[in-house]
């Protein structure tokens, strides 16, 4: 055989099967890993009160409840300070400033016992109104974003 004869599949001439199936894998991924996430942020914020007193050391969760969306984005999350006021950001590595945009399931947990001082309906080892903790509070979130996303419990 002279040097300018070739032989099927080793110079080329054929496609391997390796590189075909390489091609379709490759052709299927790149949507799903290109684009950016598929919700928007806004910054949220406000203030968590109990019979007019600010509860202090309360974790604030809003949770995306997107109707028909099965990927609605990340959860968020705060901590009241002293004067029942927290920030949002999201449950991501890092975590981001605010909370996806669109309506949210809003739950309250009391990081320590001490907490709270209350003859409300019981949670799990604090008290807290069943509201707080049920999953029947909700809050949208707008493209705007908020500092007055404010609970009264």
């Amino acid at each position: 055989m002279t040097p300018s004869q070739t032989r099927p599949g080793r110079n080329g001439a054929r496609p391997r099967p390796y590189g075909c199936l390489l091609i379709v894998v490759v052709s299927f991924l790149l949507p799903c890993g290109c684009g950016g996430p598929d919700y928007e942020l806004a910054p949220v914020s406000g203030r968590v009160t109990l019979n007019g007193k600010p509860l202090a050391d309360i974790q604030v969760s809003f949770q995306p409840s997107h109707a028909g969306k099965s990927a609605p984005g990340p959860g968020s999350f705060g901590t009241t300070d002293a004067d029942g006021r927290y920030s949002l950001k999201t449950v991501t590595e890092p975590p981001v400033q605010g909370a996806v945009v669109g309506r949210h399931v809003v739950t309250f947990r009391a990081r320590s016992p001490q907490s709270l001082k209350t003859d409300e309906a019981v949670a799990p080892g604090v008290m807290l109104p069943v509201r707080a903790v049920d999953g029947s509070l909700s809050f949208d979130v707008t493209a705007e974003g908020t500092d007055q996303a404010d609970f009264k419990l």
